[in-house]
């Protein structure tokens, strides 16, 4: 196997680890949808949402049979998750409005390799969305924000559904 084909098995089975029960697929899809309502709303996900959102993955992994099963492979997803937003927000002199901390508990429930690639599934859903927002709505400045953590749930999910078909 290549890299890439490894990485991609990786990457699956950390997207398939945070819906591998029912629970963990009612707290996940929970979790992501408030998070990206809010997100719209507000620009901002709450400390306490995250707070909320990895206490009960950290649950999750310690329970046996618990769905959360990458091992120590969730902490690394944590890191992962908050350097990969982390490093370019303090280069670009960035402030986030919570999207580091959520995509770091994101990357707890699915690890660093299928953090990275949802990050890089979001990324080319900001630039649609983005794109739309210019074309249909005329004087939409380039330095115009948009929140990212709906482009964060849909990119899970959809790599979720790829993953599954």
């Amino acid at each position: 196997m290549s890299f890439f084909e490894d990485w991609f098995t990786l990457a699956e089975e950390g997207l398939r680890s945070a819906a591998a029960t029912p629970l963990a697929i009612l707290l996940f899809g929970l979790f992501t949808l408030w998070a990206s309502i809010m997100d719209v709303r507000t620009m901002k996900v709450k400390n306490s949402l995250n707070l909320a959102f990895l206490f009960g993955g950290f649950v999750l992994w310690i329970l046996p049979g618990g769905s959360l099963t990458l091992g120590v492979l969730h902490f690394f997803g944590l890191i992962t998750g908050f350097l990969l937003l982390f490093i370019p927000g303090m280069i670009a002199n960035h402030a986030f409005g919570g999207d580091i901390k959520f995509v770091s508990v994101m990357g707890f429930w699915t690890g660093p390799y299928a953090i990275s690639l949802i990050l890089f599934t979001a990324c080319l859903i900001q630039v649609l969305l983005f794109a739309g927002r210019r074309l249909f709505k005329k004087g939409t400045s380039m330095n115009a924000n948009l929140p990212f953590a709906p482009a964060f749930t849909i990119g899970y999910y959809l790599l979720l559904l790829l993953t599954l078909t």
